[in-house]
This record gives C-alpha cells, structure tokens and sequence, in this order.
C-alpha cells in the first residue's frame, strides 16, 4: 500500500469517526428522532451527502454507534480477562465492575441514547437487550475460558442486567444531579456505590460460578 493511499484510508477513518462522535451527541441531546442529518453535517463540518457515503441511513449511524460501544466493552473485557486469568475469582468479578463503569464514564451520552430509544421505540427492535446479549454472550465465553464454570446461565444474564447493567447505567447518568441535589461529594458518591455493589453482585455470582 502506497503512503499515499494509506493516507486516504487514514483519513475516511477519521471522518468517519468524527461523524459518529457529532451524533453520538445529538442524539443524545436531541433524541434519534430530533436529531437532523443536516445538523450532523454542519456540526461535523462536512457535507451531507458524504455522511451518506458512509451510512446509507440515520438508523445506520445509530447501530454503527452501539456496535462500536460494544466491540470497545468486549475489548476491554478480554483484555481483563487476559491480564488477570491466574487472579482470585473473587477479586475478578470485583474488577469487571469497576471496568464496567470505566467503560461508562466515558460513554454517557451512548448510554443515554440506548435508554431513551429503548423506553421510546415503537417498532420494537429492542436494541439494548440486542447489545446486552452481545456483551453477556462473549463475557461468559471468556469466563469459561479461564476456568469458571457456569452452573446456571440464565441466572447469571438476569443478575447481570438486574445487579450490573441497570444500577450501573442509572447511576453513570444521574450522579451528577444527585450529588447536586444532596450537596455530596461524587467522587465519594461513586465509591460507596461501588462497595455496596460488589456486596451484593460479587455475592451472587461467586454462588452461581465454579472453578
């Protein structure tokens, strides 16, 4: 491949990648539905019929974005998985959590796109629990890969969406307006929850993995 050609490739990517980022936040802040295609152009700096170069369709940005913010969950997923497989059961699971809201923090604005769309969607496509199971399905695997057996899967994919995904989500969006509305500290905020999350999750899923 010529520099010159490996510079074009370089630069589709980038484009690409800011185009996702301008509509990351305005669906975020506007809704899928509020949100224009000309509006992510002009916000983008591009032309609009360069965004469809890149997606045929508004709703192929929005699955290319939750299809990103997942293959960056499972990454960093196996990459704990790989950096700690001879590590204590226990002190694994107490890692994924605090994973899991690092891969948050930065993603607020996905998580808020993926929860309104769900709560609001008429046609029912169910994209949270689609990228859930994508998650769950893979982390599972790498569990098993590093010698923890599964007694009962079912269970654990309820407790991960009832313990994992919802209190950690909820929490990732709304900490800012509770430290507000309580004068707290978020930091410390963050903290507590963490402690009494792995009290209860880490409890239950040491029951439910062997090995």
């Amino acid at each position: 491949m010529s520099a010159e050609t490996d510079g074009r490739k370089k630069s589709r990517a980038k484009t690409r990648e800011k185009i996702l980022k301008v509509a990351t936040k305005l669906f975020a802040r506007k809704g899928f539905d509020g949100a224009r295609v000309d509006e992510i152009a002009q916000k983008a700096g591009v032309n609009k019929a360069l965004i469809y170069y890149y997606f045929k369709s508004k709703e192929e940005i929005l699955e290319e974005i939750m299809k990103v913010f997942l293959e960056e969950s499972l990454r960093r997923k196996k990459k704990m998985m790989e950096r700690h497989v001879q590590i204590d059961k226990k002190e694994l699971i107490r890692l994924s959590i605090e994973r899991i809201f690092d891969l948050y923090k930065g993603n607020e604005d996905v998580l808020r796109i993926i929860i309104t769309e769900e709560l609001k969607s008429e046609k029912k496509q169910w994209p949270l629990f689609q990228v859930l199971d994508m998650g769950l399905a893979e982390g599972l695997k790498m569990a098993q890969d590093v010698g923890l057996g599964i007694k009962n899967k079912d269970r654990i994919v309820r407790a991960a969406f009832y313990f994992g995904f919802v209190p950690i989500a909820f929490f990732t969006l709304l900490k800012d307006e509770w430290a507000r509305y309580y004068n707290s500290d978020k930091n410390k905020d963050q903290k507590e929850f963490i402690d009494i999350l792995k009290k209860t999750y880490v409890r239950f899923l040491l029951e439910e993995l062997k090995g």
